[in-house]
């Protein structure tokens, strides 16, 4: 006979099944569940049945909920992987952000060096900007064009933030939104390359999530 706490984990393991086949009807069973469903169902596993965990004493049972671990750390290992996929893009958002900014110095120093050359260097160097740019070299002309496209990746990176901040309220953390707000374009590309292994690590681990 199981015990009080037995029969209250099947009854969280029931609700648990509820909420997993809630998502997957109407859906072909290759389908599977998008990232947002996989989380509310690891949160009423997480709420309702991790906690009962260690209080199984019935082998059958034991043996039951060890078989859906399996699966349990599948769940967990894509909503982490979604994560990391979409904080790389947040980070490689605020690096051209950031890389743009960097650029608008480009014009004056341009201007500056021609100012500097030799005729005819100057005409070699106006020679290169005319085949790089397709037009003449103006630095008034070429500070405005990148000045527009500072300002469309600084928005950009501002649409991603709001959007990991909604999206994935539980995982990007404070530390994570002050990190990002005080790197510079070598710190986020560092940043860019730090996520790369954690990445691949969890699509080795779970191949089919590659």
């Amino acid at each position: 006979m199981l015990s009080s706490e037995e029969n209250q984990l099947l009854e969280a393991l029931e609700r648990y099944r509820e909420r997993f086949e809630w998502f997957c009807t109407g859906r072909a069973p290759e389908a599977g569940l998008e990232t947002d469903e996989v989380k509310m169902v690891l949160a009423v596993w997480d709420e309702e049945v991790e906690p009962r965990r260690g209080r199984i004493k019935d082998p059958l049972l034991k043996q039951a909920f060890e078989g859906l671990l399996v699966g349990i750390e599948k769940g967990r290992a894509r909503v982490r992987l979604m994560f990391l996929i979409a904080l790389q893009k947040l980070v490689e958002a605020r690096f051209l952000w950031l890389m743009a900014e960097m650029a608008l110095k480009a014009p004056a120093e341009m201007k500056q060096t021609l100012s500097d050359v030799s005729p005819e260097n100057r005409e070699k160097l106006l020679e290169i900007a005319r085949k790089t740019l397709g037009t003449d070299f103006d630095a008034a002309t070429m500070f405005r064009d990148m000045m527009q496209i500072a300002d469309d990746k600084e928005q950009q990176w501002q649409k991603s933030l709001d959007e990991i901040k909604k999206e994935w309220e539980e995982e990007f953390n404070a530390e994570m939104e002050v990190r990002l707000l005080k790197i510079d374009a070598p710190q986020a590309a560092f940043w860019m390359a730090e996520l790369i292994p954690q990445m691949a690590a969890i699509q080795k681990q779970h191949p089919e999530l590659a």
